[in-house]
C-alpha cells in the first residue's frame, strides 16, 4: 500500500451501491442490517470449538445472524432501557457475538467481561467485580454453560446478586423478533471497553458508534475494504479481538474464531486455520509468533500454505524486531510473504487502532544507540541495514503513520510541549475514533482524554507510551510509568527483557519482566523470569540455576552498565499478564515484593554501604574478644523458624524438613545480611551431615576468614581486633 493513501480523505475507501451505504452508515446498527439485507447467505462468523479445522464447528450467514440479534434484542428491550449497562459472560464463540450485537440492536450498553472460571472462583472473580460496581449494570447475559453456574458464582461474587440473567445462544430463536428499532445515532453509547489493566486497574472506555464507526474506516484505509476472511483467536472481550470481529462484519467479511485457549495449547491451531479457510489477514501480540517459532516442528511446518496471509499484525504489546525476522525466516518454507507483517500500536482509549505499517514492503527499522534513548533522544538514528546485533544499540521497528484525519503528537510529559522529530516523548493522539473518556470518573477523563499542548486549544488523548517521529513514522520505545530510572538514566524494561532472553536457554520466551524497586538508596532494577517448561532438570539444578542467574547478571552488566539487585526464576505462566498477553509489570513488582511467586531460585545482591545487624553483631564480638558462634547460632534458628527452648545446636539438619526452597532462601539471607556465598552443592552436603552448631561453626570460620583477608587487602569494613582473626582461624 502507497503511503500516500494513508493520507487521503474518507472519499478514497467509498464503495458503490450497497457496500458504500454501509460504510457510510452511522451506527454498526444500520452497517449489520445493510449487510443482512444486500447478502443476506453471505458466511459473517464461523466458530471452531476446539480449535481445529476438521473438528466440530458452527457457522452463522449474515441473515442468521441478523435474526438473532432482532430475536434476542426483543427480549432485552422488554428488560432494560435504553443506555442501560449489560454484561456479557459468554466464552469464546457464537454466542458472544449474538449477545454482543442483541445490545447494539436493543441500545442497551453492552460490557464485554471475561468470562467466570470454573475454578478458584473467589480468587479470579476480582476484575469482574470491580466492573460490576463501576458500572452498575442490571442484566448478565451469558452462555447455557455461564448460566448452570450462577449460584456458584453469586456466592464467591455477591456484587452479582442483584443482576438480571438471561442465556443467548447462537441457535435458531424459539420465537420471531419482537420490539422495535432502537433511536440511536452516531453519538450513542455502544458498549464499554474495559481496560486490560497492564498498568494500573480497569477502567471502562466509552465508545460510541461514530468512535467504532471510524476506526472501522482506518482500517480499511491501511487494509483495504475488500470482504475478506480473518482467522481470530484474540479474546472478545478484549478491545484487540472485539474490534478485529466488529471490522469485518462492518466490511461484510467472514471471522473464522477459535479461542485462546486452543491457540495456546497448539499454535498450529491458528496458522492451520488460516491455511485451510484461505484467510489473508490474521494477528495478535508479538509472543503470538514467538510461541509459533518454538513450539512448531520443522516436520508441521511443512503441511502449512500460508501464501494468502496478506496482512500478519502485530500489536498489543511492545513489537520485536527479531521475533517478526524469526517468523519470517522459520515459515518461509510455507509461502508466508515476509511483507505482509504489519507492525500495528494502539489502545482501547483510542478504540484500538492508531497506526499499523501494511505498505507491502520491508519492515521500515532504525538502529538508534541505547544511551541515546536513555537520555530521551533519537537524533542520529540509522536504518538498520544488517542484523548484526551490538551491545550499545536497540534495533526498533515502524508502526506506521497517522491515518486518514488522525493526528499524532510527540509532547513532553511534563511540560506538555510539542517536541521536534527524534526526540522521544509521550505519544498524544486526535481524531473522530477517540472515544468520549472513562465511565464515571470525569476528573481522569479530563486528563487523559482532555489534555492541551501548550497554547493550543484543542484536545488530545495522552498514551501514556513512550516515542518518537521520524519522517512521519511513528516509533514506539517503552512505557512512561514502566521506565527505570536509575542514576539519571531512562532504562527501557522490555530492552533489559530481550537481553536477558535472549542470553539465556533457560528462559521462556517473552517470559522476563524487568522490574522497578526503590529503597532509602534509590530505584534498583529487579528481573523476574519464567523457566522454560521443558527445561530439563539437572541432577544440580540449583548450580545450574546459579549460573543462570550468574549470566543474567554479567549480561545486564555489560549491556546497561547497571547490577540488578534481585533476580527471581519462577515456574513458566506465573508472570501476570493483561488479557491481550502484556506483561502486568506492576501487579509483578507487587508480587515480587509480597514474595507471592512459587520461586525456583532467587538471588539477591550483597547489600553495600550499610551492615546488617548480625554483621554488626559479629563485628561487634570480634572487638569484644568474644565468641562469634552463638550469634550465627541465633541466626539459623531465626533463620529456619526453630523453636527457643530446644537445645537448636544440636538439632540434625536433615532431620528439620527443610525443602529446597527454603534452602535456597537461607542461602540468599547468608550472602545478604552475612556477607558469605556459600557454593549450592557445599550448602547441600553439610545439610545432610551437619548439626545446627555444626553448620554454624563453618559460618563462622568462613566469615572470620572472609573478615581476615578483608583486612590484610586494607579494607576500611574490616573488624577492629586482626590479632584476634588470626588467633581465632589458627593461622
Amino acid at each position: 500500500m502507497r503511503r500516500d493513501v494513508l493520507q487521503m480523505g474518507i472519499t478514497g475507501i467509498h464503495v458503490n451501491g450497497a457496500e458504500g451505504r454501509a460504510i457510510e452508515a452511522g451506527t454498526l446498527f444500520e452497517v449489520l442490517r445493510s449487510r443482512a439485507a444486500e447478502h443476506p447467505h453471505r458466511e459473517a462468523v464461523r466458530f471452531l470449538e476446539r480449535g481445529e479445522v476438521e473438528g466440530p464447528q458452527r457457522a452463522l450467514t449474515y441473515a442468521q445472524l441478523d435474526a438473532l440479534a432482532r430475536a434476542y434484542a426483543g427480549r432485552l428491550q422488554a428488560e432494560v432501557a435504553v443506555g442501560e449497562r449489560v454484561l456479557l459472560l459468554h466464552p469464546q464463540g457464537l454466542d458472544f457475538v449474538v449477545g454482543f450485537l442483541a445490545c447494539l440492536y436493543a441500545g442497551a450498553v453492552a460490557v464485554p467481561c471475561p468470562t467466570p472460571p470454573r475454578a478458584n472462583l473467589a480468587r479470579k472473580l476480582d476484575r469482574l467485580c470491580g466492573m460490576v460496581r463501576d458500572c452498575a449494570p442490571t442484566l448478565a447475559l451469558c452462555s447455557s454453560e455461564v448460566a448452570a453456574r450462577s449460584d456458584q458464582i453469586i456466592a464467591a461474587a455477591p456484587e452479582l446478586a442483584s443482576l438480571r440473567w438471561m442465556t443467548t445462544t447462537a441457535d435458531a430463536p424459539t420465537r420471531p423478533a419482537s420490539g422495535s428499532s432502537p433511536d440511536l445515532s452516531s453519538t450513542s453509547l455502544a458498549y464499554l471497553q474495559y481496560t486490560s489493566g497492564s498498568t494500573g486497574s480497569p477502567k471502562g472506555i466509552m465508545v460510541r458508534h461514530q468512535d467504532l464507526m471510524a476506526n472501522c474506516r482506518m482500517g480499511a484505509a491501511v487494509m483495504g475494504s475488500e470482504p475478506t476472511t480473518a482467522v481470530l483467536w484474540t479474546p472478545l472481550f478484549h478491545d484487540l479481538g472485539l474490534m478485529s470481529l466488529l471490522h469485518q462484519l462492518w466490511l461484510g467479511g467472514r471471522v473464522v474464531m477459535l479461542s485462546a485457549a486452543a491457540f495456546a495449547q497448539s499454535p498450529i491451531r491458528w496458522l492451520r486455520a488460516i491455511d485451510h479457510f484461505r484467510a489473508d489477514r490474521s494477528g495478535g501480540p508479538n509472543f503470538a509468533y514467538d510461541l509459533c517459532v518454538d513450539q512448531i516442528a520443522p516436520q508441521e511446518r511443512r503441511d502449512l500454505d500460508l501464501s494468502t496471509w496478506r496482512i500478519a499484525y502485530s500489536g498489543a504489546e511492545p513489537v520485536r524486531l527479531r521475533t517478526l525476522r524469526r517468523f519470517a525466516d522459520a515459515f518461509a518454507s510455507t509461502g508466508f510473504p515476509p511483507h505482509a507483517l504489519a507492525p500495528a500500536y494502539g489502545l482501547a482509549e483510542a478504540t484500538v487502532l492508531v497506526t499499523v505499517d501494511t505498505r507491502n514492503a520491508p519492515l521500515c527499522t532504525l538502529r538508534v544507540e541505547r544511551s541515546a534513548l536513555e537520555s530521551r533522544s533519537a537524533i542520529g538514528a540509522t536504518p538498520v541495514m544488517s542484523e548484526s546485533e551490538s551491545e550499545h544499540s536497540v534495533d526498533l521497528v515502524s508502526v506506521g503513520s497517522a491515518i486518514l484525519d488522525e493526528q499524532l503528537r510527540i509532547v513532553d510529559p511534563e511540560k506538555c510541549r510539542t517536541l521536534p522529530d527524534d526526540e522521544i516523548g509521550e505519544i498524544w493522539v486526535r481524531g473522530p475514533h477517540i472515544p468520549a473518556g472513562y465511565w464515571g470518573r470525569p476528573e481522569e477523563t479530563r486528563q487523559i482524554f482532555g489534555a492541551r499542548v501548550e497554547n493550543e486549544p484543542e484536545a488530545w488523548l495522552r498514551t501514556g507510551d513512550l516515542g518518537f517521529l521520524h519522517n512521519s513514522e511513528l516509533f514506539v520505545t517503552g512505557r512512561l510509568k514502566d521506565l527505570i530510572l536509575i542514576r539519571g538514566r531512562n532504562l527501557y524494561p522490555h530492552d533489559i527483557e530481550q537481553a536477558v532472553e535472549l542470553g539465556s536457554p533457560e528462559l521462556r520466551s517473552c517470559g522476563v519482566a524487568a522490574l522497578s524497586l526503590a529503597d532509602s538508596a534509590g530505584e534498583s532494577l529487579a528481573i523476574v523470569a519464567e523457566l522454560h517448561p521443558r527445561r530439563p532438570r539437572a541432577a544440580t539444578d540449583v548450580e545450574t540455576l546459579d549460573a543462570c542467574c550468574e549470566r543474567i547478571r554479567r549480561e545486564i552488566a555489560e549491556r546497561f552498565d547497571v547490577e540488578p539487585s534481585v533476580i527471581a526464576l519462577i515456574p513458566a505462566g506465573e508472570l501476570p499478564r493483561t488479557t491481550s498477553g502484556k506483561l502486568c509489570r506492576f501487579l509483578a513488582r507487587h508480587k515480587l515484593i509480597e514474595r507471592s511467586f512459587t520461586f525456583q531460585h532467587l538471588w539477591i545482591a550483597p547489600s553495600h554501604g550499610h551492615a546488617s545487624e548480625i554483621a554488626h553483631d559479629l563485628g561487634a564480638a570480634v572487638a569484644q574478644q568474644l565468641d562469634p558462634m552463638p550469634i550465627v547460632v541465633d541466626f539459623l534458628a531465626s533463620a529456619l523458624k526453630l523453636t527457643a527452648d530446644t537445645d537448636v545446636g544440636k538439632l540434625e539438619l536433615a532431620h528439620l524438613g527443610i525443602d529446597s526452597l527454603q534452602l535456597v532462601s537461607l542461602r540468599t539471607r547468608l550472602e545478604r545480611e552475612v556477607g558469605i556465598l556459600l557454593p549450592a552443592q557445599l550448602l547441600f552436603d553439610l545439610w545432610q551431615r551437619e548439626t545446627v552448631a555444626g553448620l554454624a561453626m563453618h559460618l563462622t570460620r568462613a566469615w572470620l576468614d572472609r573478615q581476615l583477608r578483608a583486612a590484610l587487602s586494607g579494607d576500611d569494613r574490616r573488624p577492629t581486633n586482626d590479632a584476634y582473626l588470626s588467633e581465632h582461624l589458627g593461622l
